[in-house]
């Protein structure tokens, strides 16, 4: 059995939540909230409805709504609710939802390609995530760069136009490195925000 719910945040779709029942091996939570930070976060309410008898429908919405309003009451956790850019009249097309489960368990990304708001919103919704998650070491690892390097590695006119969206007199250049090679360009806005992100 799999039972779905939305939450809101205002008038706006915030996050899906999901429990996938399976009388034999335990309960399951899935999310558009990454798993790990919900972990980090409620762990004691998952172990619960993980392990929890859940013999109908209703009381898997019952579990879904102890914890999305848990969630809803974490400030520290509203990074991760969905933006508006991914919103259509304030709610999320259900294709939207599946893609977004889906890239939390493989993130297909194309080697020379950028990812924001208006390219790749999905992927860049789930990479938006990640960054959430590592954001410290990201900004304590990061190699500062400038506009102009940024823009050597911006290779057509959707790339170049996006970050021309994107960029202000305040943004920050970031170049991540894995065993000394160049993986991702990051722009960041002043807030620490993640605008765009290249990878190699």
């Amino acid at each position: 059995m799999l039972v779905a719910q939305v939450f809101f945040h205002g008038e706006n779709h915030a996050f899906h939540l999901y429990i996938n029942v399976d009388f034999k091996k335990g309960n399951t939570i899935l999310s558009t909230i990454p798993v790990e930070v919900l972990n980090k976060y409620h762990r004691s309410t998952i172990i619960e409805i993980e392990n929890a008898f859940v013999p109908s429908e209703f009381a898997a919405n019952h579990y879904l709504e102890q914890l999305g309003k848990r969630i809803l009451k974490n400030s520290d956790l509203h990074c991760y609710f969905y933006p508006e850019y991914l919103l259509q009249n304030g709610r999320l097309p259900f294709r939207l939802v599946e893609e977004i489960i889906k890239y939390q368990e493989i993130l297909p990304l194309v080697p020379g390609a950028h990812y924001c708001q208006y390219s790749c919103p999905p992927k860049f919704f789930v990479l938006n995530s990640i960054y959430e998650r590592k954001k410290r070491l990201i900004l304590k690892t990061g190699q500062e760069t400038t506009s102009a390097v940024f823009m050597d590695y911006l290779t057509n006119d959707n790339m170049m136009q996006d970050f021309q969206e994107l960029d202000d007199s305040e943004s920050h250049y970031l170049m991540m490195y894995e065993e000394g090679e160049l993986e991702y360009l990051l722009l960041i806005d002043k807030a620490t925000r993640l605008k765009m992100i290249i990878s190699m």
